[in-house]
């Protein structure tokens, strides 16, 4: 599928495989500078069938209706960002040259993340068990020395940060959550 905007000042997106942050800042793989549109306004997560649209700003719109949370985008959709209106069309040639982003921020509110640092400490942990097994099964049965190897104390060392930067991105997940539900409420009352 492809992103193409209404006006033609802004380049198509193809939508390929991967993430793709939206908005009007200079690290966004698919910036807009334009009226409306927030520094980290969107996010769109294109698999292999499916293409989800996930808001992060409240002016995201999609087919006349404001996004809560995430939608389905399909084609024939009309999407709007801030006062940028697109429609979704089948797939054409490739405009941005920008590649989609990779998992780089904690602030996130979609958890991923989180799941990528659970996956880094397992993974971590898995290699340590290993190595300490492997050098267990080398060590003679002579009275062991009470050492420990620096690639121990090093993995150790990277475990515990990495459990640190998973209980922050945990922590800011939370607050990002709740003030979205915040946001959510106070939105309800104004269209009410």
């Amino acid at each position: 599928m492809v992103l193409s905007p209404l006006t033609t000042s802004l380049p198509k997106l193809q939508l390929k495989p991967g993430r793709w942050t939206v908005g009007s800042a200079a690290t966004c793989s698919y910036r807009i500078v334009a009226e409306g549109v927030r520094p980290r306004h969107a996010l769109l997560l294109c698999g292999g069938q499916t293409t989800l649209l996930k808001a992060w700003d409240t002016h995201t719109w999609h087919n006349g209706q404001p996004v809560h949370g995430e939608v389905r985008l399909q084609t024939g959709d009309r999407v709007t960002v801030g006062s940028v209106e697109f429609t979704v069309e089948p797939a054409g040639p490739v405009v941005v040259e920008r590649a989609p982003s990779p998992i780089r921020s904690s602030s996130e509110p979609d958890g991923w993340d989180l799941e990528r640092l659970r996956g880094q400490i397992q993974d971590l942990r898995d290699e340590l068990s290993q190595r300490v097994s492997r050098r267990q099964a080398a060590i003679p049965a002579e009275p062991l020395i009470e050492t420990t190897h620096p690639d121990v104390e090093r993995m150790s060392a990277r475990v515990v940060e990495l459990e640190h930067s998973a209980d922050e991105a945990r922590r800011l997940l939370e607050q990002t959550q709740q003030e979205l539900s915040s946001l959510r409420a106070e939105q309800a009352e104004r269209d009410a």
